[in-house]
């Protein structure tokens, strides 16, 4: 039985780190390009420096909760998808 939930919870933890884990370097290679963003959760990250990100990139986004990004982006997020400024809870 302990070896069992010993198991269970080896895996959990590695599922959760790989779910959640957020590697700067990864997103870094992702500047100057058309990422795809379909999904990602954004909430927290700093986008002020991503270069060519585009409202449509953005709109396929899971959320920008408390999300930095540039004022004009910000501007198009606020006006057309407000949505994913919101949080969890809102």
């Amino acid at each position: 039985m302990r070896k069992y939930l010993l198991h269970i919870l080896i895996i959990s933890f590695v599922f959760a780190f790989q779910v959640s884990a957020f590697d700067k370097t990864d997103f870094e290679k992702a500047k100057d390009s058309n990422a795809d963003l379909s999904g990602a959760d954004l909430s927290r990250a700093d986008l002020t420096q991503v270069k060519n990100l585009s409202i449509k990139q953005l709109s396929k986004v899971k959320t920008l909760y408390r999300a930095d990004l540039d004022p004009k982006l910000m501007k198009q997020v606020e006006d057309k998808y407000l949505h994913l400024l919101e949080g969890p809870y809102e």
